[in-house]
């Protein structure tokens, strides 16, 4: 007979994990009520599946495997027929690292969007001479607030155009603003 000492070392590792099929059937009785929990969260949260499959794994204190299974059940009984279609739960479907796992954490991600963090830009690629962006980022400004103080000119963001970097009554030359651009950079990368 083996002592438990010996029976312990020898069934450390992947051979004490118990099968996925096996651990299935253990499961059975526990997966019917989470199934249940599952879905009475689902009513009162419509088009949230995978954090209803967390919630009934937090609220009967199981572990993410448990969850997994929960979400293999759930989408064999919509493929059965036992269930409609819009309760299956989303898969993770794409393989980390990859251009179509990317965009879809960038469209997942609030505020971030194919061109960038605040979209798309009249700035062109590259490095700019101060002359090229006086013609382009020195504008009239149409601001209500601003005009009302008196300003007529600004020197807008140079990639995002809402931002406004310096306000002036009378147009400014190109070496106040030659200026503020040194000014700006300071600040920006100094």
């Amino acid at each position: 007979m083996k002592r438990f000492k010996e029976f312990a070392e020898t069934t450390t590792g992947s051979s004490a994990m118990i099968p996925q099929w096996l651990h299935k059937i253990a499961m059975k009785p526990k997966l019917k009520s989470m199934v249940r929990m599952y879905l009475d969260w689902r009513k009162k949260n419509p088009g949230k599946g995978r954090a209803g499959v967390q919630q009934a794994v937090k609220m009967m204190g199981l572990s993410p495997r448990d969850g997994n299974l929960l979400v293999d059940t759930l989408n064999d009984m919509v493929k059965k027929g036992q269930m409609p279609k819009h309760l299956s739960v989303e898969e993770y479907k794409y393989e980390w690292g990859t251009d179509a796992a990317t965009k879809h954490a960038k469209k997942m991600t609030p505020g971030e969007v194919e061109e960038g963090m605040r979209g798309s830009t009249d700035a062109p690629k590259g490095p700019e001479s101060y002359e090229a962006q006086y013609k382009r980022r020195l504008v009239k400004t149409t601001d209500p607030e601003h005009k009302k103080k008196g300003f007529n000119w600004r020197i807008k963001g140079k990639k995002n155009s809402s931002l406004t970097k310096k306000l002036y009554k009378n147009k400014p030359g190109q070496t106040e603003f030659n200026k503020q651009m040194r000014r700006i950079a300071g600040h920006e990368f100094g």
